[in-house]
């Protein structure tokens, strides 16, 4: 279906009172022409017209990042210089291939970037 979510969300958050309220073959009726406008499947649109839409999801979820800003520049720099080798080839090389020296852009290790990197 072309619909967005959101769409999706306010037609059953409009139509969650008159589910309510209506007997049986009337919820019949309203379920069906939810399942046509959505796509979902009958019993997630009992769920959603009895419960109402779902509230939104705060956060990107996913794990926490593990490198600050400048240690993620540095790697950048380094395989930018590299021609973007992948990780595991750039691994061994990166303490010769990139000395500071040769950047373009002056880069100083801080000590708490050189004891986490």
């Amino acid at each position: 279906m072309a619909v967005r979510q959101r769409s999706k969300h306010e037609l059953a958050a409009a139509l969650q009172t008159r589910y309510g309220k209506a007997d049986r073959a009337g919820k019949t009726r309203l379920l069906d022409e939810v399942c046509a406008a959505t796509g979902y499947h009958r019993k997630h649109a009992i769920r959603v017209l009895r419960q109402g839409p779902p509230s939104p999801r705060a956060g990107h979820g996913g794990r926490a990042r593990v490198y600050s800003a400048v240690v993620i520049g540095a790697l950048r720099l380094c395989a930018e210089a590299s021609g973007w080798l992948c990780g595991k080839r750039l691994a061994p090389f990166s303490p010769n291939w990139c000395p500071p020296s040769k950047l373009k852009v002056r880069f100083v290790w801080s000590p708490w970037c050189a004891a986490n990197s």
